[in-house]
């Protein structure tokens, strides 16, 4: 195997004598993983992005600091239809961050749970200060993907923001956008504060983002990878085109094949953000914490648009439920007599893995569906506001 520098680019050449590949750039001494490429005779390029990995806990060996400010960049194939996991997973750094986060045991949340918890369900998106709550989370992820962003204001100006989605697929590029651009508006006037105090020409706030992302597993219809290649090739685009203003580090990566236990199935399938510290961590969530009117937002994956719905933000302290249309379609009672083998078939990405309650979750999904229209929830079409009650509680606004 040969590896080379093109500028911002690495080129590596698989000639199948062996199954490691080695840089021959000065110094460096990386060792990437065979299982990047297997093909025989093959040029790749891997482009430099601007994603950064965590900086390297050596502290006290100054060679590896050094060389760890040097090769912060993740370097991403060019090629967007090659596997990006596979590419990650030659990273020691990143596949750090996916073992510290799949080696712990999920953290269970439930009503009585002493954290303030804001549930975000497959196909919502929420942000959030720790003045608000304690933690951010989802749960039921298979092919599915939870991404998780904190950010902090230089200087401190303005409290962190984070921001928590669950994604079903590739079409979300606006939706993504528009929660990095909750952060840069979050943090404005810090950076104008910056700015201000330090009274310096050449002074430049730049806000620091963490970026946390896991879900999928090595699904034999290739969904799951599918949806990290759009992910992570949509953050490093995002990461480049942002970068006087924001500093992004893949703190915790865990997708596709490195979230897979070796027989199919994910490792996590929750994440969670600790709001005060950042922290990210595996998370099962009871049905008593997952938020207000559970079964009406369901609903909105079977009828709505593909967009991520807004549910929090850092400017009220109301959970919203924006208005949507629905009403019942024509095949709501045939998959209502299916059993449960064939529910799963039709209705699920991953059937061979979703877990028990699966199809009482659809099949209350689809009750109400064929109960109720949209005009039933929204009369006004105007949305649901609800409000927090005691810990973990939420009561309709009046």
């Amino acid at each position: 195997f040969l590896c080379h520098k093109l500028n911002n680019s690495m080129v590596i050449t698989t000639c199948g004598s062996c199954n490691t590949l080695v840089s021959i750039d000065e110094g460096l001494k990386e060792r990437i993983s065979g299982e990047v490429r297997s093909a025989c005779c093959e040029e790749h390029v891997f482009q430099r992005s601007e994603l950064l990995v965590p900086e390297d806990l050596y502290e006290d060996d100054d060679y590896w600091c050094m060389a760890a400010q040097e090769e912060q960049n993740i370097y991403l194939p060019s090629n967007k239809n090659d596997a990006v996991d596979i590419c990650l997973k030659s990273n020691a750094q990143i596949m750090e961050t996916a073992d510290t986060l799949l080696a712990n045991p999920p953290k269970f949340f439930s009503s009585q749970s002493p954290e303030l918890i804001l549930y975000v369900a497959q196909g919502e998106i929420a942000h959030a200060v720790p003045s608000q709550c304690d933690v951010l989370v989802s749960d039921k992820a298979t092919t599915c993907h939870i991404l998780a962003v904190r950010s902090t204001s230089p200087g401190g100006y303005s409290p962190p923001l984070a921001s928590l989605t669950h994604v079903d697929g590739t079409q979300y590029e606006t939706c993504i956008r528009d929660m990095i651009a909750e952060h840069k508006l979050h943090h404005a006037n810090s950076i104008v504060c910056g700015y201000c105090e330090e009274k310096k020409d050449d002074y430049f706030g730049v806000i620091e983002m963490d970026v946390h992302l896991m879900g999928g597993f090595e699904d034999e219809n290739g969904a799951s990878r599918a949806t990290s290649n759009f992910l992570i090739h949509l953050l490093a685009r995002i990461a480049s085109e942002e970068r006087t203003l924001l500093r992004m580090t893949l703190q915790t990566c865990a997708i596709a094949s490195m979230n897979d236990n070796g027989y199919s199935c994910p490792i996590g399938r929750g994440m969670g953000i600790n709001l005060h510290t950042g922290e990210c961590f595996l998370a099962k969530v009871d049905s008593s914490a997952a938020g207000p009117l559970q079964v009406v937002r369901s609903v909105r994956l079977w009828m709505s648009p593909k967009k991520l719905s807004v549910i929090y933000t850092p400017r009220s302290d109301n959970f919203v439920i924006s208005p949507f249309y629905f009403a019942p379609f024509p095949e709501v009672d045939s998959l209502l007599q299916l059993n449960d083998d064939m529910l799963l078939n039709c209705t699920s990405t991953s059937p061979d893995v979703e877990e028990s309650d699966f199809c009482d979750n659809v099949r209350t999904s689809l009750e109400f569906l064929k109960n109720y229209e949209s005009h039933d929830i929204f009369p006004s079409n105007q949305p649901i506001l609800l409000r927090r009650v005691d810990c973990n509680s939420w009561k309709r606004c009046s």
